[in-house]
């Protein structure tokens, strides 16, 4: 397999990290399908990627976590 060295440049707050979050997620989810996998340099890099994209589900559906499979879970209201 040939592997790919990715970097990411631009300033604060552009959206990098959420880009990155959100391949890292499609990738890892559909690597059967798609036929190559992302892979942080680091254990580190790996666990922000994921706290990144929970973090983005949080904001986008109100949500305060995941299920195991990775899908949203709503948020209980009283």
């Amino acid at each position: 397999m040939q592997n790919l060295h990715i970097s990411m440049l631009g300033a604060q707050g552009t959206g990098k990290s959420s880009l990155l979050a959100s391949m890292y997620y499609t990738f890892k989810k559909n690597a059967g399908e798609l036929g190559f996998i992302m892979k942080p340099a680091s254990t580190e890099d790996s666990t922000q990627l994921s706290e990144k994209h929970e973090e983005m589900l949080e904001h986008l559906h109100g949500v305060s976590g995941t299920d195991n499979a990775g899908s949203p879970t709503e948020v209980a209201s009283e």
